[in-house]
């Protein structure tokens, strides 16, 4: 199996109302990276039973917070990655009964990692001046881990 992987860019043009001019109109690419992988394999053991396996994958990555208003140096990376793996297994058991087992475990984190540490706003009055620092602040480190470990029987008569 092949990987699919794409990746496209998107530009956010700045404003600053004459505040900041050598931003004025600049066009500040923000790139997107996906990556994603899927495989699966499945077989009829005999005529009574069935085995699956797959795996799945995706990571990606872009930019945090692009904005007219937001300096470029002041955006930040927004990461995933997941990880998926599942097995499974029918059994018909009999001309009545069936024997169906399944199991995943699956894993993903997510992070959102500042640039650097500038303040994201162009105005500078007093008025905003909080709001600057509270801006600031939403780039910082932000993680998240999860991992699901799932297992089923189910047997039927």
């Amino acid at each position: 199996m092949r990987p699919l992987s794409g990746s496209s860019a998107r530009r956010v043009t700045s404003s600053t109302p004459g505040d900041l001019p050598e931003f004025d109109r600049q066009a500040v690419p923000t790139p997107f990276k996906d990556n994603l992988l899927t495989v699966k394999a499945s077989a009829d053991i005999n005529a009574r039973q069935f085995l699956q396996v797959r795996y799945g994958y995706q990571r990606n990555s872009d930019i945090y917070g692009p904005s007219p208003s937001i300096l470029p140096s002041a955006l930040g990376t927004l990461t995933n990655d997941y990880h998926s793996i599942l097995l499974g297994h029918t059994w018909q058991i009999g001309s009545n009964k069936v024997n169906d087992f399944v199991f995943q475990d699956t894993h993903f984190k997510n992070a959102i990692l500042p640039t650097s540490s500038d303040l994201p706003s162009f105005t500078p009055t007093a008025s905003v001046w909080s709001e600057r620092q509270h801006a600031a602040d939403d780039h910082a480190d932000q993680a998240a881990v999860q991992r699901r470990l799932c297992v089923s029987s189910l047997y039927c008569a």
